[in-house]
């Protein structure tokens, strides 16, 4: 969590003055219509956000957020001395409102994953904000052998969490493609659950570790640092995994067979 300490930053903004360009096409995305930003800025007022912090790695047209998806935009906001992070969503986006997502993340929080919900209304979502790097920017920067301890733990620590998801019986739906959608802070956090849903049969595990494993730039990493089993042991580890019961018993036995348990299990 991280705690206020701007001064006279030009990047915080108040609510009220979010009505005024540049600021009202990025909270109305992708154009600014006076009703939806009317609604909008009702909604972050009600949620108890007191400023926004145009700061971040993506920008919108002079302006810098967090992020920027097909559903929403993700800016910082202030709420009692706290940043957090609010996601609003798109007018143009392809659902009604932040609330089913909102729904998956509590979800995950109870068995303790994703960043933590703080609140949620109909077009915003907030919630603890992630200051890591994501998945594929962190790999970029393990090269040598002496970091395959920590990277094991982090592979173990997320392959875990999509355990706890599939038990759960909720499917991320992204996490083919985990570069974007994990963060790596002391530890991986799992974000983003537009695409997540209960209808599905989940498979966050095997589609994790086939990101992780199998093909790509990201994978021939780990490969290298961890010196894990060839790819079409891999995939016939992962196809056994896929057919078992997925329980305690049969996700240990996976560790086990990709080399990630701990020296003394």
């Amino acid at each position: 969590m991280e705690i206020l300490s701007l001064q006279n930053d030009c990047s915080l903004i108040n609510v009220d003055d979010l009505v005024a360009e540049p600021y009202a096409s990025v909270i109305s995305y992708p154009k600014a219509d006076n009703s939806n930003l009317d609604d909008i800025l009702a909604e972050i007022k009600t949620l108890g956000v007191e400023s926004i912090i145009f700061e971040g790695p993506t920008r919108i047209g002079g302006l810098e957020v967090l992020g920027k998806g097909c559903v929403g935009i993700v800016v910082k906001a202030v709420l009692n001395d706290r940043i957090m992070a609010l996601k609003v969503r798109r007018a143009d986006a392809n659902r009604p409102s932040m609330k089913a997502e909102a729904k998956f993340l509590r979800i995950a929080n109870s068995v303790g994953v994703g960043p933590i919900l703080e609140s949620y209304s109909k077009n915003c979502m907030l919630m603890e904000l992630v200051p890591g790097q994501n998945l594929k920017e962190w790999l970029s920067k393990l090269h040598r052998k002496e970091t395959a301890p920590l990277l094991r733990s982090i592979v173990r620590d997320i392959l875990d969490q999509c355990r706890r998801l599939d038990d759960r019986g909720i499917d991320h739906g992204e996490l083919s493609n985990a570069s974007k959608h994990v963060i790596v802070v002391d530890r991986p956090i799992i974000i983003d659950f537009e695409s997540a849903s209960t209808k599905r049969r989940p498979r966050n595990v095997t589609s994790c570790a086939q990101y992780l494993f199998l093909g790509g730039s990201t994978s021939n990493r780990v490969a290298r640092i961890l010196r894990i089993l060839p790819e079409e042991q891999i995939i016939k580890v992962l196809r056994q995994y896929g057919s078992s019961a997925q329980d305690g018993p049969s996700f240990a036995e996976l560790l086990r067979r990709l080399k990630l348990t701990k020296k003394n299990e």
